[in-house]
This record gives structure tokens, sequence and C-alpha cells, in this order.
């Protein structure tokens, strides 16, 4: 018990005469083995835990090395054939000749470049079509006054 659980309530009652066969002297007995027998529980619960740990700990650390054996062993694998390691956009690990990777780069740059003649971005993208949109949208009201305007022209001199 702490020094704080002196104010506390006893977790049992107090021995009282009469209501047990037990004397005073022996009921501190029992209480006194029951107490080592719990402290004995809880000293093994606690080794068997620290095992525990030790052993999830030297299994991680066998995980973590043989990961490491197999991302050299794949590396010299691909190495030996001449591959390089290429990440993806996507984040994906790939292991490619010097032309596959050459190859990929122009087709981006290629790409790059086809965005920069043809294409607007996509800010630019939203204002073309805002524009195109109004200009659509223009074309048709001229349309329509002009027919109007023809319209009224005919009916005056007709």
């Amino acid at each position: 018990m702490n020094a704080d659980d002196s104010d506390a309530a006893p977790p049992f009652p107090p021995h009282r005469a009469g209501d047990e066969d037990l004397t005073l002297e022996e009921e501190q007995e029992v209480r006194a083995r029951a107490r080592e027998r719990l402290l004995v529980q809880e000293q093994a619960l606690n080794a068997r835990d620290e095992a525990r740990q030790a052993e999830r700990q030297r299994r991680s650390e066998t995980e973590r090395f043989r990961w490491q054996v197999v991302e050299e062993e794949t590396e010299r694998f691909h190495r030996e054939r001449g591959r390089v390691r290429y990440v993806s956009t996507t984040g994906q690990v790939l292991w490619l000749t010097p032309e596959d990777i050459s190859l990929r780069r122009s087709r981006r740059v290629r790409g790059r470049r086809k965005g920069r003649s043809g294409r607007v971005g996509r800010t630019g993208n939203a204002l073309a079509h805002t524009l195109r949109a109004a200009g659509v949208s223009l074309m048709i009201v001229l349309g329509i006054i002009l027919v109007l305007a023809a319209a009224v022209y005919v009916a005056e001199f007709a």
C-alpha cells in the first residue's frame, strides 16, 4: 500500500470476533500468504511480458535484416542485367534499361512541349473555355439582332 492509501477504506472489512472461525493472527497470516502468492504471480507475468517483448524485438530486427538482404539481392540481380532503378510518378519502383528510361523521359518532354505550343494550361483552359462560351453567346446574340433588323427592314419597305 502507498502512503496515499492510508485515508482510503481497507479493501476488506476488519476482523470481527465471532464472525469467522479464524483468529486475528490467522487472518493476518492468510492475508500475508495470499499477498505473497499474488506478488509471485505478478512477477511471473512481468517476466513473461519482458520475454515476449524481447522476442518481438528480436523478430523485428531479423525481419528488417531479411528485407535488407532481399533489397540488396534484387539490386544486384538487376544491375547485372544492365537495368537501372527507376521510380515512376506513382511511386512504383521499376527496373528499366537506360533506353527505356530515355524513352520515358523523351515522351514526357514531348508532352510538355505540346502543352506549351498547342494547348493551354489548366487555369488557361478555364479562361479559354469561358471566352469561347462568351464568344458563342455573343455570336448568337448578334445573329438574333441581325435577323430582327432584317425583319424590321423588310417590314418597312415591303
